[in-house]
């Protein structure tokens, strides 16, 4: 069985510019037409920072059960730095993709 081919993309340009000729047009593709007209109609998304924890009010606690043990943290901890210097190589490990938490002591 032969897979469909992939979906046309239908060029609505975000520039204000209706001239089809223009050539710094941007456009998006047919899956992102839904979301567009979903905020525009009125939908609204939601999200969370923290997973969804109250920084204010649950956060302390994660510190808490971290600093009795009962939360261990350190074994997340991949790579440690030494001196605000090195927060640079900090930031690069944590873009290269093998490293998931950062530590930068000074």
């Amino acid at each position: 069985m032969k897979a469909p081919p992939p979906p046309q993309q239908t060029n609505i340009p975000l520039d204000g510019k209706s001239d089809p000729s223009h050539k710094h047009r941007h456009v998006l593709p047919p899956a992102s037409h839904a979301v567009v007209l979903q905020l525009v109609t009125g939908r609204w998304w939601g999200g969370t920072a923290f997973g969804g924890y109250k920084s204010r009010s649950e956060v302390p606690k994660l510190v808490e059960q971290s600093m009795s043990g009962d939360l261990p943290i350190d074994q997340y901890i991949t790579h440690r730095f030494q001196g605000v210097e090195q927060i640079n190589d900090a930031i690069d490990a944590l873009h290269s993709g093998d490293c998931l938490r950062a530590v930068v002591s000074y």
